[in-house]
């Protein structure tokens, strides 16, 4: 907790800071690593070793450094806002159109789920 600042609004900070970070590392990541437009896998290995890179150069990971990580799905979620905007989009054709249709089945799942 930070010093005159309640439980809830240090969370809520911190969890903007991660967003941020999260975000330029994942649209650098992005911009340098082609196959990682194609596969949130890549994506996820590179953003962590990234991370561990900046930290310490060993293969072992302590645990209190990886729950610095943030999470896959931060990683990913900062991916697809990225390429809602229209950046850093598939090169790979047959991964942008699966991708399309999981965004519209999803999408209409959640339709249904609500009625």
């Amino acid at each position: 907790m930070t010093a005159g600042v309640p439980s809830e609004d240090a969370t809520y900070i911190k969890t903007l800071l991660e967003f941020a970070s999260t975000k330029q590392l994942v649209e650098r990541i992005l911009a340098e690593k082609e196959i990682c437009r194609n596969s949130d896998q890549w994506l996820i290995y590179y953003v962590l070793n990234a991370i561990c890179q900046k930290f310490d150069k060993r293969l072992f990971i302590p645990f209190e450094l990886f729950a610095e990580f943030p999470s896959q799905e931060t990683i990913t979620r900062t991916r697809r806002k990225l390429s809602e905007q229209g950046k850093y989009l598939p090169t790979d054709p047959k991964v942008l159109e699966h991708r399309k249709i999981r965004q519209r089945a999803v999408r209409d799942w959640s339709l249904v789920d609500r009625q």
